[in-house]
């Protein structure tokens, strides 16, 4: 048995809602305790398995991310990997397609820019929502409580980071108002973006889609980098089933995601 099929093995026997003990999957798995504590710390490590009760294991949020991402309209997911490669060819910039889980925008797709020097970012990583534009352009159409939940674990990360509920509060409005978001170096020193979120057939954000770079770079084209950026995730975005009003777009959601 490989490594990867020991793997996907252990993330089988935790797909449901019950936790499962981890003598449960030494047994279920034959084998060796090291081996199923190894593995299950790494599945923890990348999200893809969380802690329940002692000794209990499920699936974690990275699981739950992309299970939302695949269950998505495949015409939606398609038209955001094509709208990745033309903003990476108009831009030269890294390209990020990401949902949100837990207040963090995870990356569930990305085209890497055309730079040596570039902004580093992997799929299924994962960055604070308070501090990053994907994330952002995600955080501003939570409810208000979920808002506050975020807000209230914020650190900063530099000196540009928002990180009081006020602040936090105040940038939203800003990006609901604008339907963009911009991060000026909130997360990493030196790196901003920029992202507007992707609307979904019942006129829900169901992604955020933007780009990210040196500071000098995006600086000297942040308006022009802003337009293209809203112009592609509005391609992205499926026609509404109803009609859905600028104003409901600009409030935030009832509903709340956790983890």
């Amino acid at each position: 048995m490989t490594a990867i099929t020991k793997a996907l093995t252990i993330l089988e026997l935790t797909a449901h809602d019950d936790p499962v003990s981890l003598a449960s999957l030494i047994d279920a798995t034959g084998l060796p305790r090291s081996t199923v504590v190894r593995i299950v710390g790494e599945l923890v490590d990348r999200d893809f398995l969380e802690r329940a009760e002692r000794g209990h294991y499920r699936a974690g949020s990275m699981i739950r991310a992309l299970a939302r991402f695949s269950s998505t309209d495949a015409a939606i997911n398609a038209r955001a990997r094509a709208e990745l490669h033309t903003l990476v060819e108009l831009t030269g910039e890294t390209a990020h397609y990401a949902v949100y889980e837990n207040g963090c925008a995870v990356y569930v797709d990305k085209v890497d820019g055309q730079h040596p020097v570039r902004a580093y970012t992997q799929i299924g990583g994962r960055s604070p929502a308070y501090a990053t534009a994907t994330g952002k352009a995600l955080l501003a159409w939570q409810s208000p409580e979920e808002i506050a939940r975020v807000a209230a674990g914020a650190v900063a990360f530099t000196k540009r980071t928002h990180a009081t509920l006020a602040a936090i509060e105040r940038e939203e409005r800003k990006v609901r108002a604008q339907q963009l978001a911009i991060n000026r170096g909130e997360w990493r020193e030196g790196v901003w973006g920029i992202a507007a979120p992707v609307w979904g057939p019942d006129g829900t954000v169901i992604a955020a889609f933007g780009l990210s770079g040196p500071e000098p770079r995006i600086r000297a084209k942040v308006d022009h980098y802003a337009a293209l950026v809203q112009k592609y995730a509005a391609k992205i975005a499926a026609p509404p089933t109803s009609a859905v009003t600028l104003e409901n777009q600009r409030r935030p959601s009832s509903r709340t995601i956790r983890g």
